[in-house]
């Protein structure tokens, strides 16, 4: 074998670099499809993920199988691939780190997915944004009373939904609100932990929100508003020297494969990251915000 690399450790090392600059697609219902028939363009019935029910445990009639909800599923077509590739000959080999490349292209990878998944939101399929949500004259315009309107449309008003709404604002608006409020942050650091949202009562996130025409700025949905999936396939190894493959799942939710190959005639070894997937618009509750 011309060259030995863990690609289970560069997985890993691309895991870290998604977990510190990417917000978390969990905050939708993410799946993984191993179907070895699943092909590009398929479909298939994935979940979405929505509070049910609760019952006492009735020790007479053992009711572990009676349900207290149902499963909802909505279709998804996997017709979405993205990749990168990079070849390093053997002069370059030794002084190349593949972990430092797959740190900083699968940050990128994941922002692809993201853009995508966003360009879901818009008034076709979640309707008109909610009362007080529409128009906004600018950022500094949204504040706690904003956020409390967002929270309280519709179903999103549940208890059951209080530790699953997220909120999503477009970077501008995000730095905007959270510079508006940092007097009630302990530091900077909040930001990037969390903290502002755990404050708020609510999931917060700074994303590149598609404008699509629609003056969208942002969001607020629970986890079932959004179903996205993803597909794990096995490698093929017919023409190159395969020298290892792994999948993993980013704690950001996308699932990715990498691959090393090794090419005797061209004396390089490549480098693949690529993700293969397909969403849809769930069953659940999504309300928009525009500017003016």
């Amino acid at each position: 074998m011309p060259i030995s690399i863990n690609v289970t450790d560069l997985s890993q090392q691309a895991l870290l670099a998604g977990i510190r600059s990417l917000p978390d697609m969990r905050q939708f219902s993410t799946s993984v499809v191993t179907d070895s028939t699943l092909v590009m363009g398929d479909g298939r019935m994935v979940p979405v993920y929505s509070g049910t029910g609760i019952a006492d445990y009735n020790d007479s009639t053992n009711n572990y199988e009676t349900e207290n909800g149902s499963l909802p599923t909505v279709p998804v077509t996997f017709n979405k691939r993205k990749k990168a590739t990079i070849a390093v000959d053997d002069i370059m080999r030794s002084r190349f780190s593949f972990e430092d490349w797959l740190a900083v292209q699968v940050p990128t990878l994941c922002r692809g997915v993201m853009a995508d998944v966003l360009s879901l939101v818009t008034a076709a399929n979640y309707g008109a944004p909610g009362t007080g949500l529409s128009g906004l004259a600018s950022a500094s315009a949204f504040g706690l009373a904003e956020i409390a309107k967002a929270k309280n449309v519709g179903d999103l008003a549940s208890p059951q939904w209080n530790d699953q709404r997220s909120l999503w604002l477009n970077y501008d608006w995000y730095n905007t609100f959270a510079g508006t409020f940092s007097a009630y942050l302990s530091g900077g650091s909040v930001l990037l932990d969390g903290g502002l949202g755990n404050k708020l009562g609510i999931q917060l996130n700074a994303a590149a929100i598609p404008v699509n025409g629609e003056k969208l700025v942002g969001f607020c949905c629970d986890r079932s508003a959004v179903a996205l999936g993803f597909m794990s396939v096995p490698v093929s190894e017919e023409g190159s020297e395969l020298v290892d493959f792994a999948v993993a799942t980013d704690p950001t939710g996308v699932t990715f494969m990498v691959g090393l190959h090794y090419r005797t005639a061209t004396r390089k070894t490549y480098c693949t990251v690529e993700t293969i997937y397909g969403f849809a618009k769930g069953t659940g509750n999504l309300t928009r915000i525009t500017s003016a």
